[in-house]
């Protein structure tokens, strides 16, 4: 969904963000707004970036073996993410992380995707934000490496 940030200040002069929230619940004015800022890329960035994260950490999951800590790690994230994390495990960075950073780990890995990104997709994938100060960004070189690799795989782009 495209924030209403976004479409607040496409209009010149701005809009109220009130404004914009009410623009974008109206479906007949969908075409109009997707014609003057495009159409949002197919994520959902607090999902995806939980994905990655938990697949940036995965090499933690992969190695429990204990039965009440893999229940633990299964309420909490969910069958699905920790599948993801199986799954990709050879992503995983070796070193250790706190678990209660995933989320923001895997936010950092979403902020290196976008970097790389070609500037037509990047346009689309940043309409979830706010504005291009609200992205994630990361300076943690293995996250700027394996970032792009684990939201692409993810993501199921190239």
């Amino acid at each position: 969904m495209i924030h209403p940030a976004r479409l607040a200040a496409a209009f010149s002069p701005p809009v109220p963000q009130t404004v914009a929230e009410k623009l974008l619940a109206e479906p007949r004015f969908a075409d109009r707004i997707t014609a003057m800022l495009g159409t949002p890329a197919d994520i959902d960035p607090k999902a995806l970036a939980l994905r990655a994260g938990a697949v940036l950490h995965s090499r933690r999951f992969v190695r429990e073996i204990r039965g009440p800590a893999i229940a633990e790690m299964t309420a909490r994230f969910g069958a699905a993410v920790l599948a993801d994390a199986r799954a990709h495990a050879d992503l995983g960075w070796d070193r250790e992380g706190d678990p209660d950073t995933i989320e923001a780990d895997g936010m950092a890995c979403i902020g290196a995707w976008i970097a790389q990104l070609d500037p037509a997709t990047r346009a689309r994938v940043v309409l979830h934000w706010p504005d291009d100060a609200a992205l994630p960004q990361t300076d943690d070189p293995a996250i700027l490496t394996l970032g792009p690799q684990i939201v692409n795989r993810l993501a199921g782009t190239p």
